[in-house]
């Protein structure tokens, strides 16, 4: 597997949040293209950061993390 892109997410979950649901928009969450490490602390936070947007399906925020590596 060769990725594309490597794109490291530092801020607050909603950031997060709202960053990879625009990328999954913008058709940016292929994993064989693209990498996203997410920096945080939190390990209740890393384990579900869709949570919270009522808006999404829960296949649509599973498929819009799917290229994310947390880094605790």
């Amino acid at each position: 597997m060769s990725v594309g892109v490597v794109v490291l997410l530092c801020g607050s979950p909603e950031f997060v949040q709202t960053f990879m649901f625009l990328a999954d928009d913008m058709e940016m969450t292929n994993p064989d293209e693209y990498v996203y490490l997410m920096l945080l602390h939190n390990s209740v936070d890393i384990s579900r950061p869709w949570h919270g947007q009522p808006d999404r399906s829960s296949a649509s925020a599973i498929h819009a993390f799917r290229p994310v590596l947390q880094v605790l």
